[in-house]
C-alpha cells in the first residue's frame, strides 16, 4: 500500500497535463514518498478531449498510477469523488492538473499532515495571477461562506491541494457533484472537529485555456451555499 495516494483533476487539461505530471513525480522521487496517482480523465460524450487516451497513455510507462475515465455525469465534485474512491494510500490529497497550483504543493503539504499535528493540510492563494474578475469571485465566495457558516475560519475554500487521512474520508459525507465540493470538505472537517492547517501558495495564470468557473458555476455554488446552510 502506497502511504499517499493524489488524485489529479486532469478534465480537458489533454498533452498539457504530462508536464504536469512529470514534475509531480520528480518531486515525489526527490522525497522518497511512496505514493500512486489516480488521474481522473473523465469526459463528455462528443466533445472533444484527448485526454482520456493520454493519461491512459502515461500510466503504461508507470506501475503506481490509476487512470479514471469514466463518461461524466456530474462536475468537478463527481470527478473528484470518483478518484477518491480509487484510492488505496493511508492518506488521500487532490489538485487540479492543469499547473495553476505548483506541484511541489503536494509535497508541501504532505510534509506537514505526516508529523502528525493536523488531520487536514491546504493551501491558501496568497498571491493570485488569474485576473482581477476571479479573484474578486474568490473573496465574494469566501465572505458569503464565512457569513453563512461563521464557525469556519478557513482562508480560502477552494484552494487546493488539499490532504487528509483515508479514514477520515471514510467518515466524509461527501455527496456534492458540482463545484462546492470544496465548501462541502471544510463542511465536513468543521463537522467531524478534524485539526486543520493551511499554508500559503501562488496561483498562476492558466496560460492554454479559460477558466470553468463561468457563470452558471457562479450560480450553483451561490445555490449550493444556500442549501447546506
Amino acid at each position: 500500500m502506497p502511504m499517499l495516494s493524489i488524485v489529479v483533476l486532469c478534465f480537458r487539461s489533454e498533452d498539457k497535463i504530462i508536464f504536469f505530471l512529470d514534475e509531480l513525480q520528480n518531486n515525489l522521487k526527490k522525497e522518497k514518498i511512496e505514493y500512486e496517482l489516480i488521474l481522473v480523465g473523465n469526459y463528455i460524450e462528443n466533445y472533444p478531449d484527448k485526454t482520456p487516451e493520454i493519461i491512459k497513455d502515461y500510466s503504461k510507462k508507470h506501475t503506481n498510477i490509476v487512470t479514471v475515465t469514466n463518461k461524466k455525469k456530474g462536475g468537478m465534485g463527481w470527478d473528484a469523488i470518483t478518484g477518491f474512491n480509487k484510492c488505496s494510500g493511508d492518506s488521500i490529497a487532490f489538485i487540479d492538473g492543469d499547473g495553476q497550483y505548483p506541484s511541489k504543493d503536494i509535497v508541501r503539504v504532505y510534509k506537514i499532515f505526516q508529523i502528525g499535528e493536523f488531520d487536514f493540510v491546504k493551501t491558501y492563494r496568497k498571491q493570485r495571477f488569474d485576473g482581477f474578475f476571479r479573484k474578486m469571485q474568490s473573496n465574494l465566495f469566501n465572505l458569503f461562506f464565512k457569513i453563512l457558516f461563521p464557525f469556519s475560519q478557513f482562508k480560502d475554500i477552494n484552494s487546493k491541494p488539499k490532504i487528509f487521512s483515508s479514514k477520515a474520508y471514510k467518515k466524509m459525507n461527501l455527496k456534492c457533484p458540482g463545484w462546492f465540493l470544496d465548501g462541502e470538505i471544510i463542511l465536513e472537517v468543521s463537522r467531524l472537529k478534524l485539526s486543520y492547517a493551511e499554508i500559503p501558495t501562488v496561483f498562476k495564470k492558466n496560460e492554454f485555456r479559460g477558466s470553468f468557473i463561468n457563470k452558471s458555476a457562479i450560480v450553483n455554488m451561490i445555490y449550493s451555499l444556500i442549501v447546506y446552510r
